[in-house]
């Protein structure tokens, strides 16, 4: 958890100050850094999440915060239909998730990730709850064939301008 953490919060840092660059001149970059913030927080909340409940808090509050970032720049017609692909790709995962969460309580009274080790369910059982798992994670982390959304997001971008600063354009990338 803790080798996570300090990943996470590296790799934060750097997306930050990317974002910072980036946005120079950009008269909504304090929103854009909120954003950021904001999913950063929640991902860092997932992956300290010891119970099931606070995970499925976290997982859909990072969510959230993916796609208010990837609606930043609302006037792009392809921004926007990147960002409602993403949402219901995620409300897979989340509807996965969250049969997995109800499958693991309801046949074994898990709630806590420690108390996993010393529950024995069904073959039945720990297979959907396999499958679900697996199916919220691929969705999560954009694997194939939930990946669909992950290329366009590029429209959701800035246009570089001539001065080197971003700025926001409604003509498409």
């Amino acid at each position: 958890t803790w080798l996570l953490l300090g990943f996470v919060a590296v790799l934060g840092t750097e997306i930050i100050g990317f974002s910072v660059r980036n946005l120079d001149g950009d008269p909504r970059r304090a929103v854009f850094l909120t954003r950021l913030g904001f999913t950063l927080w929640g991902v860092q909340g997932l992956i300290m999440a010891g119970t099931f409940p606070f995970f499925f808090v976290f997982w859909i509050w990072t969510s959230v915060g993916l796609h208010l970032l990837l609606t930043f720049y609302r006037d792009r017609p392809r921004a926007a239909l990147t960002a409602r692909e993403k949402f219901a790709i995620s409300r897979i995962g989340d509807a996965a998730l969250l049969g997995a969460g109800y499958l693991l309580w309801r046949n074994g009274g898990i709630v806590s990730f420690a108390s996993l080790q010393s529950v024995h369910l069904g073959s039945g059982v720990l297979l959907a709850v396999t499958v679900l798992l697996v199916v919220g994670c691929l969705t999560k982390s954009a694997q194939v064939p939930f990946h669909s959304w992950l290329p366009q997001t590029l429209d959701t971008l800035p246009v570089p301008k001539a001065h080197g600063h971003a700025a926001p354009s409604s003509a498409p990338v």
